[in-house]
């Protein structure tokens, strides 16, 4: 038991950052606001 916690906890971190890939590479407006708010907008 003990064995597979890291590995499922690699999985769940594997599958929210490919969730928020989409919102980067899509030029969604809300990571653009957000991008833009922090003064990385254009290399972020």
């Amino acid at each position: 038991m003990k064995k597979h916690i890291p590995l499922v906890l690699k999985v769940i971190v594997a599958i929210i950052l490919t969730q928020t890939l989409r919102f980067k590479f899509t030029a969604n407006p809300i990571s653009v606001y957000i991008f833009k708010t922090v003064g990385l907008e254009p290399l972020g």
